[in-house]
């Protein structure tokens, strides 16, 4: 399955010491292994990176979880360019999502993947506009393939 992984998912996994972190640790495993593959903005691996320095206050693992994710296999980075940012302007203009939020949504509908996310004004603000499911649901399907 094609994946678009929230920042919010994604620092959940790297992070112990969140709710579920077993669980998404496992989802980004299998995009790892190769179960499933991850297409992200770019701007996700700077969320990530931001979010992980603030809650650690440790610059030497930002920086390492910067140069890990940029070389995990299955997972393709896009560039935000003049011509990416028509969809996530339309998707804010349509729905009121903040800005990082609508690039993460825009890009799960320009590659049609399944839009996994934390974030619950995502999941109200992006419906219609993209699939998305839970990390669970993602699991069991995968399982089940």
């Amino acid at each position: 399955m094609l994946l678009t992984l929230d920042s919010s998912l994604i620092v959940a996994a790297l992070r112990r010491q969140e709710t579920q972190h077993q669980q998404y640790l496992a989802l980004l495993g299998a995009v790892v292994g190769g179960l499933h593959r991850a297409v992200e903005p770019l701007i996700v691996l700077l969320e990530v990176v931001a979010a992980i320095r603030r809650r650690t206050a440790s610059g030497r693992l930002a920086s390492r979880i910067e140069r890990d994710l940029l070389t995990l296999p299955n997972v393709q980075f896009v560039e935000l360019d003049r011509i990416r940012a028509t969809g996530p302007a339309e998707a804010a203009s349509l729905t009121g999502l903040r800005g990082m939020d609508a690039i993460v949504v825009a890009t799960a509908q320009e590659f049609g993947s399944t839009l996994v996310t934390l974030d619950i004004e995502i999941q109200e603000r992006g419906q219609g506009l993209v699939t998305e499911r839970s990390a669970a649901d993602v699991q069991r399907a995968g399982q089940s393939s």
